[in-house]
């Protein structure tokens, strides 16, 4: 299953190694939901995939955007991210972590 969320941004710059950032959100849900990091040893809902990748996720996906360096800069406008799970419950979860930030 996967999740496509769709938000508004202004224009911007950041550094073309987000993806620890992006990484760091999906610990905190884990400890604050689950009350483990996503290292494979969770708790509760999500036990039945321990030993197993729990989640993906994709790069951001701007509508415009130039990369120099390591620097990133995008344009005002739209971008997708998706997360991917074979635990429907877990995207529920994190649907609702997310969109309360």
């Amino acid at each position: 299953m996967r999740l496509r969320f769709i938000f508004s941004h202004p224009a911007g710059v950041m550094s073309i190694d987000y993806n620890h950032k992006m990484r760091s959100w999906f610990s905190d849900f884990m400890i604050n939901f689950y009350g483990k990091n996503y290292d494979g040893t969770v708790v509760t809902k999500v036990d039945k995939c321990q030993g197993f990748k729990l989640f993906t996720f994709s790069k951001l996906i701007f509508e415009s955007y130039k990369v120099r360096e390591h620097i990133i800069s995008f344009s005002e406008g739209t971008a997708q991210w998706f997360v991917s799970s074979p635990v429907e419950e877990f995207l529920d979860d994190f649907a609702v972590y997310f969109c309360t930030r």
